[in-house]
Order: C-alpha cells, then sequence, then structure tokens
C-alpha cells in the first residue's frame, strides 16, 4: 500500500514538469520495481522482467522531457496490464 502512494506521488510530480532530477526519476523506477543493471558513459540502463530496457542518459543533473515521457509510459503500460489481470 506505501509502495503504490509513493509511486503515485512520484508518478504525479513526473506528469507536471518538463525537467526532473536524475535522483527524482530514478526513485520512480526503483520504487516501480525497475533495476538499475548497468551505467555505461552517460547512459544508465534500467531493467525489469517481460520489458523492454529504459536508457537514461544522465549527462547532466536533470533528464529532459521527452525521456520523462518514455519512462511514464513504460511504467503506464505495466500498471495497465496488472490492472486488466
Amino acid at each position: 500500500m506505501i509502495r503504490e502512494r509513493r509511486v503515485a506521488r512520484l508518478r504525479t510530480r513526473l506528469e507536471r514538469v518538463k525537467e526532473a532530477r536524475v535522483p527524482e526519476v530514478e526513485a520512480y523506477l526503483r520504487a516501480s520495481g525497475w533495476t538499475r543493471r548497468q551505467t555505461k558513459g552517460g547512459h544508465r540502463a534500467w531493467v525489469k522482467e517481460g520489458r523492454r530496457t529504459l536508457v537514461i542518459p544522465v549527462h547532466g543533473a536533470t533528464v529532459k522531457e521527452h525521456i520523462i515521457r518514455q519512462v511514464l509510459e513504460a511504467t503506464r503500460e505495466e500498471s495497465e496490464e496488472q490492472e486488466g489481470n
């Protein structure tokens, strides 16, 4: 229950912004059950079983809007599948 509230709070925050700090995006992915697989250069790969790999560029302190949209879309698909079961 607490996990779902935290995920919902982080999702709401990310849906409102054009840029987010890297730790915020990573906290959302971690709370959603994703695991950081590797870091190569300025890119961090996040994986979850049965999902495509998400690559988050971390060249600066913030993640751009189009990457945030990709993260939200990947986690939205997951939550819709869980609700359907």
